[in-house]
């Protein structure tokens, strides 16, 4: 790996990684639950404990109770209003993608949507060029080109974190504004590496004349259907207005995450919560009475700022958590 001469190590490599990092947990994870709802526990009008709900694959419910609550549940797929209604066998969001990938594969020549302009969306459409090579693929963005992300030196910095003490102690306005600043460090961005290599492809094929994949920059998807064979998709350009038909076997949405999950998950406990921000160590403030601690991991952009839903510094923030319960376990309850 060294001799590679990278700091990136293949998907392949981090995969395995991951999967070895989950095992040391694993005698302390429940695998197939779904969280329902985190519900309050009144007892003399004071909330000391919380109950947690959760549904395992049999449909049977079970009940948890504690004290401290950490909420990491990460992103849900972000689905476009325009495909709303209309997902079926042959579409698949990115999260699920290596998983279902495959349901293509009814089809010798496939041909393939991929939906966004991100690193997601361009790594799978480079994966698809090469799981069926004799397919066609569009990659479509409403984006005019594929922007790269900056990774450079002092730009890296805002990862740090130190930083993010930096950016909780600004006020709403100016957080706000260094999000849109500094995105480009994880939104809608490829790194360069997949940029050169699609370009490379596409220029090829001008070269030997063989039009088989399409960047289609510059649109905006007008409308869908899905006859659960086939998609039609109605693209716009944005500059001319012009619209055109596209019918696909299969179509991938690299769209991103929503990060909100655990406000439904917490509306029973909207009587008990305060107002106000999130605490700097990622406890969630609450009304005068609840002692319970609910913290929240990888929700927190807003005020923590853009490595939040990231790796980069989650061994810190672990830390913190457990600063914070220790501070609240060794006074009196307020």
């Amino acid at each position: 790996f060294i001799n590679m001469g990278t700091f990136f190590p293949t998907r392949v490599e981090y995969n395995d990684y991951m999967r070895w990092s989950a095992d040391q947990f694993k005698e302390h994870v429940h695998y197939g639950q779904e969280v329902i709802a985190i519900e309050p526990v009144e007892q003399g009008g004071e909330v000391e404990w919380v109950r947690v709900r959760s549904r395992n694959a049999d449909g049977s419910e079970q009940e948890i109770f504690t004290r401290n609550l950490v909420i990491g549940i990460g992103g849900y797929p972000k689905i476009p209003a325009v495909f709303a209604g209309k997902m079926g066998e042959n579409m698949v969001h990115s999260s699920r993608y290596k998983h279902e990938y495959e349901r293509f594969a009814r089809h010798e020549t496939p041909r393939i949507a991929v939906i966004g302009a991100g690193q997601s969306a361009a790594e799978i459409y480079l994966d698809l060029m090469d799981q069926y090579p004799d397919g066609k693929m569009d990659l479509v963005s409403r984006s005019r080109a594929l922007h790269p992300a900056d990774d450079s030196a002092f730009v890296n910095e805002i990862f740090d974190p130190a930083f993010t003490d930096t950016i909780y102690a600004r006020p709403e306005s100016e957080r706000q504004d260094f999000l849109k600043r500094f995105s480009q460090t994880n939104y809608a961005v490829v790194d360069l590496a997949e940029i050169e290599q699609i370009y490379e492809r596409l220029y090829l094929q001008k070269v030997t004349g063989k039009m088989q994949h399409r960047f289609l920059s510059n649109r905006d998807i007008v409308g869908v259907q899905n006859d659960g064979t086939r998609v039609l998709l109605t693209l716009r350009n944005k500059d001319t207005g012009v619209e055109q038909t596209e019918v696909y076997d299969g179509v991938v949405l690299a769209t991103g995450y929503n990060r909100n999950g655990h406000e439904q998950l917490l509306s029973p406990m909207a009587d008990w919560m305060s107002e106000k921000d999130v605490e700097r160590c990622y406890r969630l403030p609450m009304a005068s009475g609840c002692h319970a601690n609910v913290f929240l991991q990888g929700c927190c952009e807003e005020t923590h700022g853009l490595s939040d839903t990231l790796l980069s510094i989650l061994a810190v923030r672990s830390q913190e958590v457990v600063d914070a319960l220790i501070e609240r376990q060794s006074r009196p309850l307020e």
